[in-house]
């Protein structure tokens, strides 16, 4: 894992504090994208411009500079400054007073508290460079379906088909590294088909790496609530997921699809009848994407337009802190 530091170089105080924290470090060859970590405010946020430098996983240590006093200096790049803070995974304070602070000001509300060894003897500078790779690791196990590669993408689907059918004969082999393994299982388990993915990987004969999901800290929404397998019809299942597309959704209906007692002409005819039709040819379509349910077992054609890319959009983003 690579961390890149932006801080300003005439600060010494700053300069120090920077001095002390890992700009990279060996973590098993995992090949997550870098950190920017931001240390000061209004000199260092504006260099951020590029599209390339927006991309990255933003950690930002103010170091007093969004205090109200330094707030009312710079009234005019507050917008710009409100935006970037936002948008950061989180804030590092160095001490109680500055998170209240912080916590006042509302521009983000994951705040980490990581005391300065250069200014108390609360701390040492290990433990100091400790809480910050643990938060550079939480950082990189949050959102971690924009971590998946082609090759995950791809695992994950096929593991979810094994799941779901308890059958790997139309399946070949599939290989991906132990790093990649990690952002997919927490991918599985924040999504709710853990138990789906283990099913898919007993039935596959795969031997993955023994990760606590559980147990690993990251940063989710607000109002994250992780979804749990429904029990209801499959007109309810349709309903539920154009409201909420979650992969456990989606998930389950793949599987009530592939149940031999389901009329699917009479679904079809009933589909015809209401507004529904549109809208579930659009659910078959992220089926297809995500679990791979085959056409056959579809009733009806899968449809992919703008609304689709709205609810790919949708499911795409559902965890983003």
């Amino acid at each position: 894992m690579n961390i890149v530091h932006i801080y300003p170089k005439d600060d010494p105080a700053i300069s120090r504090y920077v001095s002390l924290l890992p700009t990279s470090f060996d973590d098993a060859g995992l090949g997550y994208p870098d950190i920017i970590h931001i240390h000061g405010c209004w000199h260092s946020l504006s260099s951020l411009t590029t599209p390339s430098a927006l991309r990255r996983r933003i950690v930002i240590t103010p170091h007093g500079g969004l205090q109200p006093w330094i707030l009312s200096e710079h009234k005019v790049q507050q917008i710009l400054e409100h935006r970037l803070v936002g948008r950061a995974y989180t804030l590092i304070a160095m001490g109680q007073q500055e998170r209240q602070e912080l916590q006042k000001l509302g521009w983000n509300p994951r705040i980490e508290t990581i005391a300065n060894p250069l200014i108390t003897r609360t701390t040492t500078t290990e433990q100091f460079v400790s809480e910050h790779l643990r938060i550079y690791q939480k950082v990189m196990d949050s959102y971690v379906c924009e971590l998946l590669n082609e090759e995950s993408k791809q695992t994950l689907r096929a593991l979810l088909k094994a799941g779901i059918t308890g059958d790997r004969r139309w399946l070949g082999d599939m290989q991906i590294t132990k790093a990649q393994w990690r952002p997919l299982l927490l991918y599985a388990y924040q999504e709710g088909v853990a138990d789906v993915v283990a099913r898919g990987i007993d039935v596959m004969g795969i031997h993955a790496p023994a990760i606590n999901t559980a147990q690993v800290d990251c940063y989710l929404p607000v109002n994250y609530k992780q979804p749990q397998s429904q029990t209801v019809s499959l007109q309810e299942l349709i309903k539920l997921t154009l409201g909420h597309p979650t992969l456990r959704y989606l998930a389950d209906l793949d599987s009530k699809l592939r149940q031999s007692d389901i009329d699917e002409e009479q679904l079809a005819e009933e589909l015809k009848n209401t507004e529904l039709k549109a809208k579930t040819a659009r659910l078959m379509q992220l089926l297809a994407e995500q679990t791979a349910l085959d056409e056959g077992f579809m009733p009806i054609a899968p449809l992919n337009d703008k609304q689709t890319q709205v609810l790919r959009q949708k499911l795409r983003e559902r965890l983003k802190p």
